[in-house]
């Protein structure tokens, strides 16, 4: 469904073909918080990002907007390992006067809204970023979801759970209350399903690969 549609049906809900009450904006504004809410559940608007070039002997460069979670980073192809702040004053071992040495980074850190690379990198190389990142905001029937497609048809019942709400009619809030919080339980179990699809589970064994980041570190 396109915001466009979800408007509508939620318009033939309540019997108000043209704005007047529940503004246009308003209904759109819900349908951009029912996306945010599946996301947050479900951590499902899965994007890439290859905005950060490194500078030699530049560690900590700002984050791209939106970004909620990091799952992957990679410098210059390689995947870099997440540490955290006593792994990384125990790998610079500082002493009074010392100068840490660019190199090649192996390991990345976070702190504030920067995302910090360890060694100090000593070229300029891409820097890409798999992760989660908020929806954009839905403010026409021209914008577009960034969750997939298979969770548009459960927007409805979360505008109309709101809007009820909002006339105080608070047995039909109720009703679509309830259901939209069956359609997050199915959300959850929809996501599961495509991430399971078309692979048979057995246990992993990190022993197995000695080589890797996912192995013995």
């Amino acid at each position: 469904m396109t915001p466009a549609q979800i408007l509508q049906t939620v318009r033939d809900q309540i019997n108000e073909p043209v704005a007047n009450f529940w503004s246009d904006s308003e209904i759109y504004n819900y349908q951009w918080q029912a996306e945010c809410i599946i996301n947050d559940l479900t951590k499902c608007n899965e994007q890439t990002n290859s905005s950060i070039s490194t500078t030699s002997d530049v560690a900590e460069y700002s984050m791209p907007t939106g970004l909620l979670f990091i799952t992957r980073v990679t410098w210059d192809y390689v995947r870099l390992k997440k540490i955290d702040f006593r792994e990384l004053e125990n790998r610079e071992w500082l002493t009074y006067g010392q100068v840490i040495q660019s190199s090649e980074p192996d390991s990345y850190y976070i702190f504030g809204n920067n995302i910090g690379l360890y060694p100090t990198p000593n070229q300029s190389q891409n820097v890409k970023i798999w992760g989660i990142w908020q929806p954009s905001s839905i403010t026409t029937a021209s914008s577009g979801f960034d969750v997939p497609e298979y969770f548009h048809h459960l927007f409805p019942d979360y505008c109309l759970w709101r809007v009820w709400s909002k006339d105080q009619e608070s047995d039909r809030a109720a009703f679509h209350k309830d259901q939209w919080e069956k359609n997050l339980q199915q959300a959850v179990i929809s996501w599961q399903t495509r991430q399971r699809s078309d692979k048979i589970f057995v246990t992993k064994d990190s022993n197995l690969y000695p080589n890797t980041l996912g192995g013995m570190i």
